[in-house]
């Protein structure tokens, strides 16, 4: 329990957006968003207003990721697929709006980096309660049908205030240093005990 770590989540450790996006392979100044994919998803940017750029994380389905890629390029707007990464923190910092399934992982790792959330398919069970969890708390909003993609997320980066305090929201509900937090209580406890 000696020293001090910080997980790369820390919001004030968080590399710099404008770097991380270059990472990304999207240097632009342009507001994009982070996601891992579903092909009705992309394809519903086909009319897209070329405002926006697109992260896919298709994650190691190798099948997913080569239809992706396909459908990226047919795009009018930039798009760049990634299979599995480990940096996936890099790619969240440089998204305004993360598209996903509120699963539990990327949830909290999307709160962690204050990170808005746009909600697509929550399974019933703990995905429907991380769904509602978001909903009530600012961090989310929900899309129902994949061809509203490019509407709800021209509205949410559209609304720069709106985004902020979704952002703000994200921020508030996310605990980047709870594990270290744990331990210290731990140690303290066991010191105590």
């Amino acid at each position: 329990c000696q020293g001090s770590y910080r997980c790369p989540w820390h919001q004030g450790h968080a590399p710099e957006a404008g770097a991380a996006r270059g990472r990304a392979g999207h240097p632009h100044p342009q507001r994009r968003f982070w996601r891992g994919p579903t092909l009705a998803l992309i394809r519903s940017f086909r009319d897209a207003p070329r405002r926006c750029q697109l992260i896919v994380v298709a994650g190691a389905n190798q099948a997913l990721q080569r239809d992706a890629e396909r459908e990226a390029a047919a795009l009018p707007v930039p798009a760049r697929v990634f299979g599995f990464v480990s940096n996936i923190h890099e790619l969240m910092d440089a998204a305004d709006v993360a598209v996903s399934k509120p699963g539990g992982l990327t949830t909290s790792e999307a709160m962690a980096k204050g990170l808005p959330m746009l909600i697509v398919d929550p399974i019933p069970g703990q995905e429907q309660r991380n769904a509602e969890y978001l909903l009530e708390n600012g961090a989310a909003r929900r899309l129902y049908e994949p061809d509203d993609a490019p509407h709800k997320i021209e509205a949410m980066l559209g609304s720069p205030g709106q985004l902020a305090e979704m952002q703000k929201c994200a921020r508030r509900l996310g605990h980047p240093q709870a594990a270290a937090e744990i331990v210290r209580d731990i140690c303290l406890r066991c010191r105590a005990g």
